[in-house]
């Protein structure tokens, strides 16, 4: 999904869009925003309440990994 809307951002910002392109660039983002909220609320909800200071490296070195990845 992110591809599309690399795709039509690339395209409107070009100056050549329609008004179609333009109007499928505005429903990724408003997907990819979507997507990138559920991610964020689902991190914080498996994320253990107490941590060491170990614990919370490991937890961020992980969460950086699977951004990395995508």
């Amino acid at each position: 999904m992110s591809n599309k809307y690399e795709k039509y951002r690339d395209i409107r910002d070009s100056g050549e869009a329609t008004e179609r392109q333009t109007d499928l660039l505005c429903d990724y983002n408003m997907k990819l925003d979507a997507i990138q909220s559920i991610i964020s609320d689902s991190e914080e909800l498996l994320k253990p309440k107490v941590f060491t200071e170990e614990q919370e490296i490991e937890w961020d070195l992980k969460n950086a990994k699977s951004k990395l990845c995508k």
